[in-house]
């Protein structure tokens, strides 16, 4: 440590330091998701709720998704038909 002082400034340790921390800080990440399949329904006060084949009670959105609150998030929906 001594030696890289003497060799370089400070200003580049400190540069040298910050971006192995963001290359180690990259290698790591924690994710966590939704996944469901089925209706869509949105009713006339805007609730949103999905029923899923085999479960009585649809999930409702806004419920499913309370733990996301206030985090940036990626919401995405896809439709696919089949075409004779």
């Amino acid at each position: 440590m001594k030696e890289m002082l003497k060799s370089h400034g400070i200003t580049n340790i400190i540069i040298k330091i910050k971006r192995m921390i963001l290359r180690m800080a990259s290698k790591v990440t924690k994710k966590s998701n939704i996944a469901i399949q089925g209706i869509l329904d949105i009713t006339d006060d805007g609730a949103m709720m999905v029923s899923v084949e085999d479960i009585e009670t649809p999930f409702v959105l806004s419920e499913l998704f309370e733990e996301y609150k206030g985090k940036d998030v990626k919401i995405t929906i896809a439709y696919g038909e089949d075409i004779d």
